[in-house]
């Protein structure tokens, strides 16, 4: 992979009523406790599935907040990822934190025993396609790509799929190879590579997915341009749910704890929309590690934080 593509891929209360007569503030107080509770069972992703705590058991904390920490593993840069793979499952097993890794056939084939050691562990599997490449079908989603990448029409082609079919292929392909690493996990969530899908969320991309037996895809991004934005919650195309992704690398350790990072973290709460973070381990070393870490800390001091894998987030918004 040229050296300059490799940027590509780093890339959410009713008004309580005040009681009057015949009920004391501590009734009260317990009531509105237990009305917060209900109400966030019934809007709050992750609630019902996994416990909130509402902040009783320690200091009052901005609301409810579910995350999905997303690993895109792509058999690009093999040493990096070999070696903080083992570091990341380790992180996340101290903070009893199950997250999702989409990984690629050719990875899975070449490194089964970390991938059964990432099922072993409890965390979802993905496909990320065979080979590592992008699911584009037409010229002009090429040159979409390749614009915003900035790299030329001809190379994001040569990387491209091209044919749905083909496509659908690789998943399947994808598909059994982790099948075989795992000894019988079959995968049913997906991530584009480069999450080049937000530029032409085509219907036949998603009918390919289905095709293949996939029912959770995670390959659009968040537009945060301006405070106007509307962001895309948890939605269905097809038979398939989209769980749209909000940050990279770019939002660990300190940048999520900035002005900015804290009021894109509210957007989300506010809108009932999980913050899905995609990090890919070939760019983690100690300095990132820590990043998450710190990441996950401060979330975890500012809200009532729920963990969930992108297959969970999708299945119950399906629920509601």
């Amino acid at each position: 992979m040229p050296a300059r593509t490799k940027g590509v891929f780093q890339r959410q209360e009713g008004k309580m009523r005040h009681t009057k007569n015949g009920i004391s503030r501590k009734a009260a107080a317990i009531a509105a406790v237990l009305a917060a509770a209900i109400i966030a069972a019934l809007v709050i992703p992750g609630a019902g599935r996994q416990p909130f705590f509402f902040g009783l058991t320690g200091g009052a904390k901005a609301g409810n907040l579910a995350v999905s920490l997303t690993f895109d593993v792509e058999d690009v840069d093999d040493a990096n990822e070999t070696a903080s793979i083992p570091a990341i499952l380790d992180l996340l097993g101290r903070r009893n934190i199950t997250a999702t890794f989409f990984v690629t056939g050719r990875f899975a084939e070449r490194y089964p025993d970390l991938v059964r050691r990432i099922h072993g562990a409890g965390h979802e599997i993905g496909l990320h396609t065979y080979e590592h490449f992008f699911p584009v079908f037409t010229e002009a989603h090429a040159s979409k790509v390749a614009k915003a990448f900035g790299t030329s029409q001809a190379y994001v082609w040569m990387m491209s799929f091209r044919t749905p079919a083909a496509f659908e292929q690789s998943i399947r392909k994808n598909q059994r190879a982790i099948i075989n690493a795992t000894g019988g996990y079959f995968p049913k969530s997906f991530r584009s590579p480069g999450l080049v899908t937000r530029w032409d969320p085509s219907d036949a991309f998603y009918e390919a997915l289905e095709y293949a037996g996939v029912w959770t895809d995670s390959s659009v991004m968040q537009d945060f341009s301006s405070a106007g934005t509307v962001l895309a919650p948890v939605h269905i195309r097809g038979a398939v749910t989209e769980v749209p992704v909000a940050r990279g690398e770019d939002f660990l350790g300190a940048a999520s704890a900035s002005p900015a990072g804290r009021a894109l973290t509210e957007r989300l709460r506010m809108g009932n929309i999980p913050l899905v973070i995609m990090l890919h381990p070939k760019n983690m070393g100690d300095e990132e590690l820590s990043g998450l870490g710190g990441l996950i800390s401060g979330l975890e001091g500012r809200y009532n934080v729920t963990f969930l894998t992108i297959a969970s987030l999708a299945a119950q918004t399906a629920a509601r």
